[in-house]
């Protein structure tokens, strides 16, 4: 057997070569490195994928779970999210700290009025 065929048995192309008939890719489920760097601990990954739907609200309710000043984080935080970043190595990284600052700036929904009152009485609580 040839040296090419050995490495294609192998698991390794070797280099320039296209993957043989027998390599195929794997797939592992485990959490996203910028997930597990975050010193917050936020669901980047599910805030991306709200977000990529433009479900911007929910996104923002999902990263106030975690985070409840996303604004002033977005602006302070080293964001160690960003240098364990897979896409860096594919083109640049996600700007995570800026999607972070857009979403704790969004205005949150105006609460409901209150019902007006139905008796004269006042209660201290």
């Amino acid at each position: 057997m040839s040296e090419m065929h050995e490495a294609r048995d192998a698991g390794t192309p070797p280099c320039g070569d296209a993957p043989g008939p027998r390599m195929r890719p794997v797939h592992r489920d485990m959490v996203a490195p910028c997930n597990t760097a975050c010193p917050v601990g936020a669901d980047l990954e599910g805030m991306l994928d709200l977000m990529r739907q433009g479900r911007l609200a929910e996104a923002r309710d999902l990263l106030l779970r975690e985070n409840p000043m996303p604004g002033v984080t977005g602006r302070v935080c080293d964001h160690p999210c960003q240098t364990a970043c897979n896409r860096a190595s594919f083109d640049e990284a996600v700007n995570l700290h800026a999607i972070e600052r857009v979403l704790g700036d969004m205005e949150p929904e105006p609460r409901p009025v209150p019902p007006a009152r139905t008796r004269p009485e006042k209660v201290a609580v």
